[in-house]
């Protein structure tokens, strides 16, 4: 079932789709006070996969950029735990969020 999720917190959802089904995503940028910027774009996302959205405006908080690395290390800790049941446990946003956070 697709999923929008906002800093965590799935936002909106929709019908389930089959595998490999597209799923049309549109972005438009505007900033407070200046209005629209950009066009709106539409990208096709395929049912299955993970896609993380970035906007940064200026610089990402020391703060923000510590709390995704302490989280990523404790992922890690994890994977490498062997533990079944912690690794079972970790959500798509630990496993992908962070890391497509942290790249962009």
């Amino acid at each position: 079932m697709p999923e929008l999720a906002v800093n965590g917190q799935v936002v909106k959802t929709a019908n389930a789709m089959k595998l490999g089904e597209e799923l049309p995503f549109m972005t438009a940028l505007s900033f407070a006070g200046r209005g629209q910027v950009y066009a709106p774009r539409t990208y096709n996302v395929i049912a299955g996969s993970y896609l993380a959205v970035n906007a940064y405006a200026g610089s990402v908080s020391p703060t923000q950029l510590q709390a995704t690395k302490t989280r990523l290390e404790q992922t890690k800790t994890v994977l490498e735990s062997t533990d079944q049941a912690q690794i079972g446990a970790l959500s798509r946003e630990a496993l992908l969020g962070d890391l497509f956070h942290a790249g962009a």
